[in-house]
């Protein structure tokens, strides 16, 4: 799906080339964006691990750059950290789906952080940087205790309750998970990636449009949904 605001097309993440710089009037559109989620642990938003296939083949961003800049068209990529919202993918359906089958290992006093953004904030920021050239990081600009992210997330699922251990307990039963699951828990990956900082510097993106995102955990705590979040 892509969508369109006052000539300006953007694309969540995969797209095809002929319809990325086309439009219905066959002039081609003002700008493009390009939404995706992103490694963090790249220092460079443009060299960030997020791809884009273009026909049948993937191309990083710097050849998605070169096509743009000989249409001439200004190009926004926008490296979102993991997402949250409704219909989201990637770390925090994973952590949800651990969370609701049981298998979530809660590790007594994890002091990782990562960082995070909204769904309503990705289709803000889209918005704002129409027309705009460059490669940006885009989180809520805040810096989240995955354990706080669990709490957050657990509430959503009825107050799910989610037991603490030691981290040398949750690596042992990890071991076990995957053991008995033939891999298919991820238990192992998801421990180390739960105790480890993923962050990503989302101010000058925030600074340069003018964007304040929602507090993420904080929204996701109180927000009563509703058919309209659907």
């Amino acid at each position: 799906m892509k969508f369109k605001v006052e000539g300006v097309t953007t694309f969540p993440g995969r797209f095809i080339e002929s319809e990325a710089l086309r439009t219905d009037n066959g002039e081609g559109p003002l700008a493009l964006i390009c939404v995706g989620e992103a490694a963090a642990e790249a220092a460079d938003p443009e060299k960030a691990d997020c791809v884009v296939a273009v026909g049948m083949a993937d191309l990083g961003a710097d050849r998605l750059r070169e096509a743009c800049n000989r249409a001439g068209k200004p190009l926004a990529l926008l490296r979102c950290a993991p997402v949250i919202g409704t219909g989201m993918t990637g770390r925090w359906r994973d952590m949800v789906n651990a969370i609701y089958r049981g298998i979530y290992l809660r590790v007594d006093g994890n002091k990782a952080r990562a960082s995070m953004v909204h769904a309503l904030d990705v289709g803000r920021a889209a918005v704002m940087t129409a027309g705009m050239n460059g490669a940006w990081w885009l989180s809520d600009g805040r810096d989240h205790l995955v354990d706080d992210a669990v709490a957050a997330l657990a509430k959503r699922i009825n107050d799910k309750r989610v037991v603490r251990m030691s981290l040398k307990k949750a690596r042992r039963t990890a071991l076990l998970l995957d053991i008995v699951t033939l891999g298919g828990a991820h238990a192992r990956e998801r421990l180390c990636a739960d105790t480890s900082d993923s962050l990503v510097d989302a101010r000058p993106l925030l600074d340069a449009i003018g964007l304040e995102p929602r507090d993420t955990l904080e929204y996701i705590s109180t927000h009563v949904y509703s058919d309209e979040d659907l």
